[in-house]
This record gives C-alpha cells, structure tokens and sequence, in this order.
C-alpha cells in the first residue's frame, strides 16, 4: 500500500503502511530539534573562536612580558639600574609632589585672612 508522507513541506508516496510510518519519525517537531541543534553548534562555534581570539591575546601579552623581562635582565648585565634602585627614584619623586601638596596648602591657608579682610573691606563700603 501506498501513503502519503510529509517530509519538509513536501509530500510524496511511499511503499510503507500507516502502521510503519508511526515508527518512522518525521515531523515538524524534529525539523525544529535539528534547527535548534544547528544554531546551537554554530553558537558553539563562535565561542570557540572567541576563545581562540582571547588566547591569542593571552599569548601575546605573556611574549611581551617575557620580553620584558629579557630586556630587565640585559639591561642589569650591562651595569643598568636595578630594580631596587629604580623603585627608590619612584619613592623620591613620589615624596616630592607630596612636598610641594603641602606647601601649596600652606600658601593657601596664609593667603586666607587677606582675602577675608578684603572681603569684608568691600561689604563695608
């Protein structure tokens, strides 16, 4: 006996009884399932490269800190500053601007009571 079948929106005969086709399972439900399974493995895929993109960036950041750490280590072989050393200038430099802060306040606060007796020689008048 024939039978009409639906396959993707298209029907056709087909050689198998009602009964036999209850056992082959195509329908819309699964045309769904296998959209969804392709936009998952396309999703999938992005990801990977994605990660694959963030790797690279891993990877170059830790080339250029090994390089870094080559120029460091030629630099002290030559007679450079080391590490200690450029730390102390950091700490000094550092040490100053807070010096200078402070004698900008200082300037600030002693500049203060002659701006309030010119303020109060202009409500005056």
């Amino acid at each position: 006996m024939l039978t009409l079948k639906v396959f993707e929106n298209s029907f056709y005969y087909h050689p198998f009884t009602m009964e036999e086709l209850d056992y082959i399972p195509v329908t819309l439900g699964q045309r769904a399932k296998k959209e969804k399974e392709r936009k998952r493995r396309k999703k999938e895929e992005k990801e990977e490269k994605e990660r694959g993109e963030r790797g690279e960036r891993k990877r170059r950041k830790r080339r250029k800190k090994e390089e870094k750490k080559k120029e460091e280590k030629e630099e002290k072989e030559r007679g450079g500053k080391e590490r200690g050393e450029r730390g102390e200038r950091k700490r000094r430099k550092r040490r100053k601007k807070e010096e200078k802060k402070k004698e900008e306040k200082e300037n600030a606060f002693s500049s203060l009571p002659t701006l309030k007796h010119k303020v109060t020689s202009c409500i005056n008048t």
